[in-house]
């Protein structure tokens, strides 16, 4: 294989990981969920439920979320998104490197050129997969999470608070 076919292929590899890197929406945290006192409660008062509750809640579902630590936001979601998008493009091109050298070798012909032909094939495969499955996952929400909300939910609304949660900006 000449070294420009080389290089377009890593060239097409690298577009199609690229391409796979969409930004993702923006995953819910403890930060999104916004608490309104209805009955007057003042600040501190409110702090304490939302400590209290938080750790009833905890309780109850068994589920710990985890707040983004010290400078990092919604964006954390989106670089998690964008790495296992990443790691399956990689693990498409990898398996479609070996089927493709396979298929090339039993033909009796040099393996290289069905290891890039297969590389390519199966990043695109893996990119695709990848984001089918996170728009399922965005689509379904975090279960983990929805179900510490429900609980958290349900004891501030219980010592006079609206709950809800924050609208998140989805990724452009």
């Amino acid at each position: 294989m000449s070294s420009s076919k080389h290089v377009f292929a890593a060239l097409l590899i690298g577009a199609v990981v690229s391409a796979g890197t969409a930004p993702a929406l923006f995953a819910a945290t403890l930060a999104d969920i916004e608490v309104v006192p209805q009955r007057g409660q003042s600040a501190d008062l409110a702090r304490r439920d939302r400590y209290e509750c938080h750790n009833w809640a905890i309780e109850q579902t068994g589920v710990v979320p985890v707040r983004p630590s010290a400078g990092e936001t919604g964006e954390s979601g989106e670089i998690d998104a964008k790495r296992e998008r990443n790691r399956q493009t990689l693990n498409g091109a990898l398996i479609g490197a070996g089927v493709g050298g396979f298929l090339r070798a039993i033909q009796g012909k040099p393996p290289a050129e069905g290891m890039f032909a297969g590389a390519v094939a199966g990043a695109v495969a893996g990119t695709v997969t990848a984001n089918k499955r996170q728009a399922k996952q965005e689509e379904q929400g975090d279960p983990v999470f929805d179900e510490y909300f429900r609980a958290l939910s349900a004891c501030l609304e219980g010592r006079g608070y609206a709950v809800s949660l924050a609208e998140t900006p989805s990724g452009n």
